[in-house]
């Protein structure tokens, strides 16, 4: 019986190897910038290149370097300082919402200039100086802003909101703020929210809801440099006439006429 003689050509051994090169370089891409089992999936950066794919349970991502476990009272990437970790613990997939454009129509009624996306983090501007003296509507004249400009009717509806953690539609809200026929060329503080620098070039800020200007004033006894006197505003609004604010002296909240003279910190969500 004769033995049979399998002829390979001589270049499939090359391209065999080549391809299981080729192969195993896949793998150890994906797993370090995903994490494996362990990645996030939906976590969002602003020029983020692992495209949502960070390592979960280190300082920095393997796949590109960006630091993401930020700490409350640490320098965020803007240069303002961390008051919110929405996941305390490694691992974090959940984080929040924060509402743009594809939301709800019903919460998001224009183009505001980015799309809804997942965040982690809050990250307030330098704590010196404050923008101060700012109005949040005109001095008379004031209508009722729709288009999904959150509003509460009274404060049993914003301490609810509170307890339940609703937060991530303050960023929309000052879009929504700015586009109105009234306010869209005045300096008020929602634009001075929006439009405030760092030297990082970040151009994500905006004026907090009041869920989370309310974040922003429980931090004041763990973030150091944080206001402790006068009252803020938020992008929240009461009626046509008043829109909600915070004491940072004691932390009461209340509903304040729109053409009052109140400070304003901007912050940023990711």
């Amino acid at each position: 019986m004769k033995e049979k003689i399998l002829i390979t050509p001589p270049c499939f051994p090359f391209f065999k190897r080549i391809g299981s090169l080729i192969l195993f370089f896949l793998i150890i891409t994906l797993f370090s910038c995903s994490g494996g089992s362990t990645g996030s999936g939906d976590y969002d950066l602003k020029t983020d290149p692992c495209a949502g794919g960070h390592t979960f349970g280190q300082a920095t991502c393997p796949g590109c370097g960006i630091k993401y476990d930020y700490e409350i009272g640490e320098e965020g990437p803007a240069g303002g300082i961390i008051f919110y970790v929405a996941d305390g613990e490694d691992g974090r997939t959940l984080g929040f919402t924060v509402l743009g454009n594809g939301s709800d129509s019903s919460l998001v009624g224009i183009d505001v200039g980015f799309s809804q996306y997942k965040a982690h983090y809050l990250e307030v501007a330098p704590a010196t100086p404050a923008i101060a003296n700012q109005r949040w509507g005109l001095a008379s004249g004031n209508t009722e802003i729709g288009n999904g400009l959150t509003n509460y009717a009274n404060l049993t509806a914003v301490n609810t909101a509170i307890s339940d953690g609703v937060i991530g539609n303050g960023r929309k809200d000052t879009q929504i703020i700015i586009a109105h026929p009234q306010l869209e060329n005045a300096e008020f503080a929602a634009r001075s929210a929006s439009e405030y620098k760092t030297e990082s070039g970040h151009t994500d800020w905006f004026l907090p809801s009041i869920t989370e200007l309310n974040l922003l004033f429980q931090s004041t006894s763990t973030v150091s440099g944080m206001p402790t006197i006068g009252y803020f505003f938020s992008s929240s609004q009461y009626n046509s006439d008043n829109a909600w604010g915070q004491s940072f002296g004691g932390g009461s909240r209340g509903y304040f006429d729109k053409s009052n003279n109140y400070s304003v910190r901007a912050v940023r969500a990711f």
